[in-house]
This record gives C-alpha cells, structure tokens and sequence, in this order.
C-alpha cells in the first residue's frame, strides 16, 4: 500500500509541480515537504500542524484530502505522549 508520503509526491510530480513551487505556494518550508513525503513524522511538528500541511498540499494539487486522508482525522498518523514528549507515527 501506498504509503501518505509516497501518495503526495507521487501526485505532485505527476502535476509537474517542484518542492520549491509547492513551497511557494503554501508557505510550508521545503524541510517540511520534503519530510511529509517522505514518511519521517519525527521530522515534522504537532500533527495540527501537519495535518494542515497535508490539507494545503492537496489544496494546491486539486486533491479532496478526504477522499485519501480522511479529512482531519488522518487514520495513517497515531500521536501519543510517551515519557513527555509528543511521538507521532505512521499507522498501517
């Protein structure tokens, strides 16, 4: 199965559209897009965040996020707090 990260940057560059533009775009840093698709949650901040980041990708792309991603609730991200400090993960 496909994972979230590999969906996104497989229909961004099927659009044509570089991380950079993407960037542009949304205002998301490149870091962070570049993380998202590439499944390293570690490397993203609260999921609040990271679910609006999902939410501006397929906005610009012409995505319905909750065709995929289940609109905020996001079924492939699990957060929890372990020992104080946020632990985001992906689900399969």
């Amino acid at each position: 199965m496909e994972s979230p990260g590999e969906y996104l940057k497989r229909e961004r560059e099927l659009r044509g559209v570089s991380l950079r533009r993407m960037h542009e775009a949304i205002r998301v840093p490149i870091k962070s897009l570049e993380a998202l698709e590439a499944d390293r949650y570690d490397s993203l901040p609260h999921p609040a965040f990271v679910k609006g980041y999902i939410k501006a990708c397929c906005k610009e792309l012409g995505l319905d996020e909750n065709d995929r991603f289940g609109g905020f609730g996001w079924p492939p991200l699990a957060t929890s707090i372990a020992g104080g400090a946020l632990v985001v993960a992906a689900c399969t």
